[in-house]
C-alpha cells in the first residue's frame, strides 16, 4: 500500500478549493478577483466586457482579515452603439461587504472597475460575482 503525504501548504490549498466548490451554489460565477496586503492595502479588480445577457445581475463581495473597517467602491461604464453610460457605487463598513452592481441593462455591455480599501493593516480580497 502507497501512502500520499501531503505538506501543510498543499493541504491547506486542497481544503480551500474544496470548501469554495461546495460553497458556491450553482448559477453562480466568479468574474474577476484581487487581493492587497499592508498598512491601507488597496486592491483593484478591472473586468472586460461584461455583456448585459450573461448575468441577471453582479455583485462585489469584499473580505478582509482581521475584520476592519473598509471603503468599497465600484464604477460601471456601459456602452450602447456609439453611447456611454456610467454608474458608481460606494459604501464603508466593517468587512464582510455585499455591494450589488448597479448596471443599466439596456446597454450592450458594461466593463466594471472595483477598488476596496482598508482603514488598518491586514490582507483585502474583492471578488466580482455573477448571478445568472
Amino acid at each position: 500500500m502507497k501512502w500520499i503525504i501531503l505538506s501543510a501548504a498543499s493541504t491547506a490549498a486542497l481544503a480551500t478549493i474544496s470548501a469554495v466548490a461546495l460553497a458556491a451554489p450553482r448559477g453562480f460565477s466568479l468574474i474577476r478577483a484581487g487581493s492587497a496586503t499592508g498598512p491601507r492595502a488597496d486592491a483593484l479588480v478591472v473586468t472586460p466586457k461584461v455583456p448585459r445577457t450573461t448575468y441577471a445581475k453582479v455583485t462585489m463581495e469584499v473580505r478582509s482579515n482581521p475584520r476592519q473597517q473598509v471603503v468599497a467602491t465600484y464604477v460601471s461604464t456601459c456602452k450602447s452603439g456609439t453611447s456611454y453610460g456610467r454608474l458608481s457605487g460606494e459604501r464603508i463598513g466593517r468587512s464582510p461587504l455585499s455591494i450589488e452592481v448597479r448596471r443599466d441593462t439596456t446597454w450592450d455591455y458594461c466593463r466594471i472597475v472595483a477598488e476596496a480599501k482598508l482603514a488598518g493593516k491586514g490582507r483585502v480580497t474583492v471578488l466580482l460575482i455573477g448571478h445568472r
